[in-house]
């Protein structure tokens, strides 16, 4: 390298530190997190596995159960969509209400329901999902009898 080439590169060092320095004494902006279009909306999944939705649960509408929720919620941004089987088929029919980004972030989490049979506790879920489900409204008092605690390897299942 000669001379010159050192001298020039010495200056772009200086100049790029200089550079550095003016950046960090900048104050920094925050970056607001991008929020999905979405993000008001919850999420409620039906399970239609092995025993929910078929006949192993007598006198229950399966077919009528995922219609009347999506009827309840049109016109909101609540999604409405069948899974395979959760796991805890003891509890058949077996509903999850997951919360919304903003849900989620204000403490909300996965809500599961079982033995989900009628629909007018299937109405209560549309309800309290309309009016933005976990961590956003406080479920009626009524789906405090269906509500339970999963085991672990469900709740996983329903994240994959």
């Amino acid at each position: 390298m000669t001379r010159s080439d050192r001298s020039r590169s010495d200056r772009s060092d200086r100049s790029q530190r200089a550079d550095r320095r003016d950046r960090a004494a900048q104050p920094k902006q925050s970056k607001q997190p991008k929020q999905p279009a979405d993000s008001a909306a919850c999420t409620i999944t039906v399970c239609r596995g092995c025993c929910c939705g078929t006949a192993k649960i007598a006198g229950t509408d399966h077919a009528g159960q995922p219609a009347a929720l999506g009827a309840a919620l049109a016109g909101t941004r609540v999604a409405v969509r069948l899974g395979d089987c959760l796991g805890p088929c003891e509890r058949g029919n077996v509903i999850v209400v997951q919360p919304s980004p903003t849900g989620r972030a204000a403490g909300g989490r996965p809500t599961w329901f079982g033995t989900v049979n009628d629909p007018e506790t299937t109405g209560e879920i549309a309800a309290w999902a309309a009016a933005g489900g976990p961590g956003i409204a406080d479920a009626p008092g009524v789906l405090d009898l269906y509500e339970f605690t999963p085991n672990r390897k469900a709740r996983q299942g329903l994240d994959s």
